[in-house]
């Protein structure tokens, strides 16, 4: 994922949680990952992997169509030959 998808991304991750008035602690249960890695994804200090995506996706549909509308607006990345 780009920089600006997972400011996307973390904005909307924030915005659940307060929609739902999850706490930290609430909202990296309800994905199954830790309390200090979702804090970590939320300040930028870590990118969310696959399996976080997976996550989020799946518990909260909001997320879903944010990632199907970016990737369905984005242009493919390019192929680039190994170094």
């Amino acid at each position: 994922m780009r920089d600006e998808e997972i400011e996307k991304l973390v904005r909307a991750l924030k915005r659940a949680k307060a929609r739902r008035g999850f706490s930290l602690r609430g909202l990296a249960i309800l994905l199954g990952v830790s309390k200090g890695h979702l804090s970590m994804i939320l300040t930028g200090k870590r990118r969310p992997g696959l399996r976080f995506l997976r996550a989020a996706i799946e518990k909260l549909p909001e997320l879903r169509r944010l990632l199907e509308n970016q990737y369905r607006s984005s242009p493919p990345p390019e192929d680039k030959p190994p170094s």
